[in-house]
């Protein structure tokens, strides 16, 4: 799908990149992934739903970044959308991963008698903490411009 093609469908909307608010992501998603990590051996249902939303924003800066906006019926779904879009048919399988994440994050947070594993949320934060660098070296690549901020740290 291309950008004409998720504006048509109501998916995204086009607008200018908002520096201030990019980096704003940016920063919140790597402090949501060092809260992931402070809080894995007391409560992993949360870890395992921090992790999802930390990739969930680095996804959004990338959008962000590429001049669009995720409308905000189905906003979730749609960043996700919206990034296989824009990255391709080789980041399909990581894609998947991180829609699988936002369903069980969303049954975690519904329904507490489906709790989460030590495996998963363990998994779930190596997942993010992989899809992030991955996100942010892509970011960095494609609006070195814009994200000047990206930390060598993240890498």
């Amino acid at each position: 799908m291309n950008y004409s093609e998720l504006v048509e469908k109501g998916i995204a909307e086009e607008r200018s990149p908002n520096l201030k608010e990019v980096r704003s992501l940016q920063d919140r998603g790597m402090e949501e992934l060092t809260i992931a990590k402070n809080i894995l051996n007391s409560d992993r249902g949360w870890a395992y739903a921090i992790s999802f939303y930390a990739m969930l924003r680095t996804a959004k800066v990338l959008i962000l970044a590429e001049g669009l906006m995720p409308k905000e019926r189905d906003e979730t779904k749609n960043i996700i959308i919206i990034a296989e879009a824009i990255l391709g048919k080789d980041f399909k399988s990581l894609l998947n991963k991180l829609d699988r994440m936002r369903r069980r994050t969303e049954n975690f947070v519904k329904d507490y008698n489906k709790p989460i594993t030590k495996y998963e949320s363990q998994q779930a934060l190596t997942d993010a903490e992989g899809f992030i660098n991955r996100m942010n070296d892509i970011i960095r690549e494609r609006h070195s411009q814009l994200l000047l901020n990206i930390s060598a740290s993240s890498q």
